[in-house]
């Protein structure tokens, strides 16, 4: 799966990937988790880039649907 092989690139989870490609693509992101660290790790998303070629792979995924 995409995901998984660009994360595995970055050595980053998945959710962290998605997360800082969110913000990339310059989408408010919002992060939700009671333990103290995965919040410090949700918000540690400057450490690591998405190149452009994965960032356009990423966006082929997209399926046309929204969450809300």
């Amino acid at each position: 799966m995409v995901k998984n092989e660009i994360a595995t690139k970055l050595n980053v989870s998945e959710a962290k990937l998605l997360l800082r490609w969110g913000l990339q693509n310059c989408y408010g992101v919002l992060t939700r988790s009671t333990k103290p660290e995965r919040i410090r790790e949700n918000l540690n998303l400057f450490d690591f880039e998405i190149t452009y070629m994965d960032m356009k792979r990423l966006n082929q995924l997209d399926n046309g649907l929204w969450t809300f």
